[in-house]
């Protein structure tokens, strides 16, 4: 806690007793409290002391919470937009696989996990969708990162049920080709619409199943499969 005393001839200003200082979402506070008399024992010592501990709580909970706000609700400063999921420590990525192959991921990260023989180790999980889709790559992700930051249950069910749309894939893919020379074909972003192809799988077979039956189906999968083809293209 930024709390100092201030004895007899130590302040320039003459003030003698507490001063508290802290700075609450980018913004430096302070707070003076007097007191008449400097043996640590008096009433009016003690008084003073108390006064300014409590301040510095007070302010300390209200910083936290302040952050933890910033941790849920807003991406880091330094993650790029192209990666940016709405949240501190939860990006979007690719990485790859055993076979050099580039696949769509979750990463979390964050501070120690462990001490392993003595030295911390810092966080870095990645959740891919080689073998699932989006979604539940999300959930996996969303429910590591609540647990390893402390997230209150409120805030990791919302987040949980606001996943990145898988365009952003289509955009991080040209943004990591374009700015960091990487070189991720386009079917990488394949494994990001795996619920969209699962759908209109489905849709494909409501379709036959209508036609077979002399019935009108009440969408057209073709219509979806041109938009999932236009998507994971371009």
């Amino acid at each position: 806690m930024g709390i100092r005393f201030y004895n007899k001839g130590e302040h320039a200003g003459g003030f003698v007793g507490f001063r508290v200082s802290r700075s609450v979402d980018g913004k430096p506070r302070q707070e003076y409290f007097k007191v008449t008399d400097t043996d640590p024992e008096s009433i009016n010592y003690k008084r003073g002391k108390l006064e300014a501990y409590r301040l510095a709580l007070a302010w300390e909970e209200e910083a936290q919470e302040k952050e933890y706000q910033r941790f849920v609700n807003e991406d880091s400063p330094q993650t790029t937009p192209e990666r940016a999921s709405g949240v501190h420590r939860l990006t979007l990525g690719f990485v790859q696989d055993k076979r050099k192959n580039w696949v769509p991921a979750f990463i979390v990260t964050g501070g120690s996990d462990r001490a392993v023989e003595g030295r911390v180790r810092r966080i870095y999980r990645v959740f891919t969708m080689q073998s699932s889709g989006l979604k539940e790559a999300w959930s996996k992700a969303v429910h590591f990162w609540a647990e390893v930051h402390d997230i209150h249950e409120a805030d990791r069910r919302r987040v949980l049920i606001n996943s990145p749309d898988p365009t952003k894939f289509k955009e991080l893919r040209r943004f990591e080709c374009e700015v960091n020379g990487k070189d991720i074909p386009v079917e990488a972003i394949r494994a990001a619409f795996k619920e969209q192809r699962d759908a209109i799988r489905m849709e494909r077979l409501a379709t036959s199943a209508h036609k077979a039956i002399g019935e009108r189906p009440s969408t057209t999968a073709a219509d979806i499969y041109a938009w999932f083809e236009q998507e994971s293209r371009s």
